[in-house]
């Protein structure tokens, strides 16, 4: 059995699972990631809409089905390691999502993550101390108090500062 180290929210799905990220932090994974289908390896599949779980020895999900995602196993290099270290230059956002997700983001974001603009279709920033407004489920607890957050940019409708 593989240790579930990483989580991922979608419009209608939290999962939890093993990405292979090649001992990158989930964020550089995920921004670097030039395919359409993302693996996960022994996933525990919640359906936040029916309150279903389902167990998958091995998914594939789209990348851009991801709203957010969080490492929950930190390995890797140290590029996320000083997230709330002084030296970042922070501004505080209001982030809300397209589609069918109903709840925003409030957190701190770096202001050049924001104005960098990538010619990949995966385009990802980390929101740290993150806060969610109104999402609601108790399987959803899990997204609560977590030190930082990997949001999707595909997935974002507008940011507020």
């Amino acid at each position: 059995m593989i240790y579930l180290k990483d989580l991922l929210l979608t419009d209608a799905f939290l999962i939890k699972g093993h990405i292979n990220t090649a001992n990158q932090r989930l964020s550089s994974f995920l921004g670097n990631f030039a395919r359409r289908f993302l693996e996960i390896e022994e996933a525990v599949v919640t359906d936040c809409v029916r309150d279903e779980v389902f167990n998958a020895t091995r998914m594939l999900m789209r990348v851009e089905e991801i709203i957010v995602a969080h490492e929950m196993e930190e390995i890797g290099d140290d590029s996320l390691r000083h997230l709330a270290g002084q030296e970042r230059d922070d501004t505080v956002v209001t982030i809300q999502f397209n589609g069918a997700a109903r709840f925003q983001l409030t957190g701190r974001v770096s202001k050049r993550s924001m104005e960098r603009d990538s010619s990949s279709p995966h385009d990802f920033l980390v929101v740290v101390a993150p806060k969610l407004v109104g999402i609601t489920g108790k399987s959803l607890d899990v997204l609560r108090n977590l030190p930082y957050l990997i949001v999707n940019k595909s997935r974002i409708a507008f940011i507020l500062e």
